[in-house]
C-alpha cells in the first residue's frame, strides 16, 4: 500500500467531539452530555487525525484552511499543524475553498511538486553515488 504522494485538506477538522460539544449537539444533563462525550471521544479515536503517525514526510503535507472559518475556525488547523509540523496556508472566507482561489491552489501545488522533485533528485542522485 503506497502513501500518496501530498496532502492538503481544506476543511481542517482535528477533533469531531469538540466540534459536536461546541455546536451543543449532545442532550440531557450536564453529566449526560459529558458521558456522551466521553464515549463519543472513543468511538471516534480511530479517525482521530492526530492519534496516527503519518506515513508522510512533514514536508509533503500542508494544512489549508478558510481565515474566516466558523465551523472549525483556525484552532483545528493549528491543532494538527502541530501534529504534523507541516505549514499552515490561510485563504480569505471561510471552510469552502472556491475556484477562484486559483493562487492557494497553485501556490499549494507549486511548494509540493517543487519538494518532490527536490526529494526525488537527491534519491536518485544518492543512488548514483
Amino acid at each position: 500500500d503506497t502513501p500518496p504522494d501530498a496532502v492538503i485538506p481544506t476543511l481542517p477538522l482535528a477533533d469531531m467531539i469538540s466540534l459536536i460539544v461546541k455546536q451543543k449537539r449532545f442532550t440531557g444533563t450536564p453529566r449526560q452530555e459529558q458521558n456522551q462525550a466521553e464515549l463519543s471521544r472513543e468511538l471516534y479515536s480511530c479517525i482521530d487525525p492526530t492519534r496516527w503517525a503519518s506515513r508522510l514526510s512533514s514536508s509533503h503535507i500542508s494544512v489549508i484552511a478558510g481565515a474566516d472559518d466558523k465551523i472549525t475556525g483556525l484552532n483545528h488547523a493549528q491543532i494538527l499543524i502541530d501534529h504534523f509540523k507541516c505549514p499552515l496556508i490561510t485563504f480569505k472566507g471561510g471552510h469552502v475553498l472556491k475556484t477562484n482561489h486559483k493562487k492557494i491552489w497553485l501556490d499549494t501545488a507549486t511548494y509540493h511538486l517543487n519538494r518532490l522533485i527536490k526529494d526525488r533528485s537527491s534519491k536518485w542522485m544518492n543512488n548514483l553515488l
